[in-house]
């Protein structure tokens, strides 16, 4: 007799033992953290037992056109910036300078993912772009000071920087 409550005891421990599943209360990439009566879910820190995080997804940009378009003749201007490629940005500043003079303007540059300013004097103007307003504004008044005119000043700056769309 007593075997066989063994034996029955044994059989129904087996059955129990594979009914019951330990499950876990955390999301993947996250592990249990518990104290003062209560516990929560947090990051697993990169390392702890041999745990790597996985990786996040490189940037996206989006880059970003400009352009500057004039009339040589009567000094007419116009430009553009935020633009979605170089045939956008320079038919947006052609159509700003149209606006002002009405035909014959021409395109003096482009550029994208940073900044372009022109600098004007007695006798002439010049463009240029670098990656900051200041280095742009600093090239264009070398340029012209280089030119032997001393009356150069700064007539237009701006920016098209990327955009992070990821």
């Amino acid at each position: 007799m007593r075997l066989v409550v063994l034996l029955a005891l044994f059989v129904l421990c087996s059955i129990m033992g594979h009914a019951v599943h330990a499950q876990g209360s955390c999301p993947a990439g996250q592990m249990p953290y518990s104290g003062n009566d209560m516990s929560s879910c947090g990051p697993i820190p990169p390392g702890y037992q041999g745990y790597e995080a996985p990786a996040q997804p490189a940037p996206l940009w989006m880059h970003q056109w400009g352009a500057i378009a004039t009339h040589d003749d009567d000094g007419s201007f116009g430009a553009s910036t935020g633009m979605p490629n170089e045939n956008s940005a320079m038919e947006a500043a052609l159509d700003n300078c149209h606006s002002k003079h009405g035909s014959a303007c021409k395109i003096q540059i482009t550029y994208h993912d940073q900044c372009v300013s022109m600098v004007i004097s007695d006798k002439r103007y010049n463009t240029g772009s670098a990656p900051t307003s200041e280095e742009a504004v600093q090239s264009g008044m070398d340029t012209c000071r280089n030119s032997g005119d001393p009356h150069c000043r700064v007539y237009y700056t701006a920016c098209s920087m990327p955009k992070r769309i990821r």
